[in-house]
């Protein structure tokens, strides 16, 4: 038996999900999270079409979708003004 657990929010979002939602998140913001990226040579042309399709994409009603079909947290999810080029 746990009382608690600290881990990365959002495998532990999904576990909670999958054990019927018996145990869920703690409210606040993330400990100490990290941002991720898309790494490109510096004279890719691929900036421009990256940045478009991630603003897309984070903008769609599927993107929402998959958010909830596997618990992503919402303090890990992407807008749009997040997304830079």
């Amino acid at each position: 038996r746990v009382d608690g657990v600290m881990a990365d929010s959002i495998p532990l979002a999904y576990q909670g999900k999958l054990a019927g939602n018996k145990f869920e998140l703690a409210a606040g913001s993330d400990y100490q999270p990290r941002l991720s990226g898309i790494a490109l040579n510096k004279d890719s042309g691929l900036r421009s079409a990256i940045t478009m399709a991630m603003k897309a994409i984070v903008q769609s009603k599927t993107y929402a979708e998959i958010n909830e079909r596997w618990a992503i947290p919402s303090t890990s999810a992407i807008s749009a003004d997040r997304v830079s080029g």
